[in-house]
């Protein structure tokens, strides 16, 4: 499940950060979060590391929030953006009951 969701989250971010260019053009740096420096996110099993993705899923969340009401998205960019939030809420929650 770890290696699943991790694998996945890579993803998520490569493509958000590609739609975020082809919809709405280069955002300045200071308005983005700074994935590629977070601390601890190795793909293990370890609990520090679950925490560590949980955490990387939320910032990636309020990312997308940020760009949905900071900037005029189209539909098909609201569209990816609201997949991806439900897809990241899935992927907490999984990762919240393997912490308890």
């Amino acid at each position: 499940l770890f290696e699943r969701i991790y694998t996945q989250m890579d993803d998520n971010i490569d493509a958000l950060g590609e739609r975020i260019v082809a919809f709405i053009g280069p955002v300045p740096y200071d308005e983005v979060m700074n994935f590629s420096q977070r601390p601890g996110l190795v793909s293990d099993n370890s609990v520090y590391s679950l925490r560590a993705l949980v955490d990387l899923m939320a910032q990636v969340q309020e990312l997308s929030s940020k760009i949905r009401t900071s900037y005029q998205v189209n539909a098909g960019l609201d569209d990816y953006l609201m997949a991806l939030n439900n897809s990241l809420d899935t992927f907490i929650y999984l990762l919240q009951q393997r912490l308890r």
